[in-house]
């Protein structure tokens, strides 16, 4: 993964978007996530670790049939402060569900900002990147998009908003 040099307060908020601000709202249980991890060889590309997978009943006649996410983008934008953009990718693991990796997008401007991967996958309406809430979410067509209505409150303190869309 490419890292880049950032100061305390950049990677702090940062974070608290990624992961503090979202578990702060996240609307899900948690049950039947998927725990697989994408992980990138500059040989091979990105793959999948073959971890994690379906729970019991998961992506039965939820939806429409999801297949891999081959484009699209995600965004975190910190009021006052910065918008991370990356490009974005990932395996089906089950309807609406997928494992992606974000790569970052020229159009970043936060200078804590690093590629990453996890769980995505939308539920009755929301979005949820690691099982954390990024937005309420629809879908149809062979496309998803989401976001939140406006800026949040998240754990770090600052306001934050998220958006996106992805094609599968």
């Amino acid at each position: 993964m490419t890292t880049v040099s950032l100061e305390r307060t950049s990677a702090s908020m940062i974070l608290a978007a990624m992961f503090g601000a979202a578990a702060c709202l996240s609307g899900g249980d948690g049950d039947g996530k998927d725990s697989g991890d994408l992980y990138y060889d500059s040989g091979y590309g990105w793959y999948d670790s073959g971890l994690g997978g379906e729970g019991e009943g998961e992506g039965e006649g939820e939806g429409e049939g999801t297949g891999d996410i081959t484009s699209g983008i995600y965004v975190i934008e910190i009021q006052g402060a910065c918008t991370a953009v990356w490009d974005m990718f990932g395996y089906a693991t089950g309807d609406l569900r997928w494992d992606v990796g974000l790569i970052l997008n020229s159009s970043n401007t936060c200078s804590g900002a690093t590629d990453t991967s996890g769980g995505f996958e939308v539920s009755s309406g929301y979005a949820y990147f690691q099982g954390n809430y990024v937005g309420y979410a629809s879908y149809g067509g062979g496309q998803v998009e989401w976001s939140t209505r406006g800026y949040v409150t998240g754990g770090g303190g600052g306001q934050y908003y998220y958006a996106g869309y992805a094609y599968y």
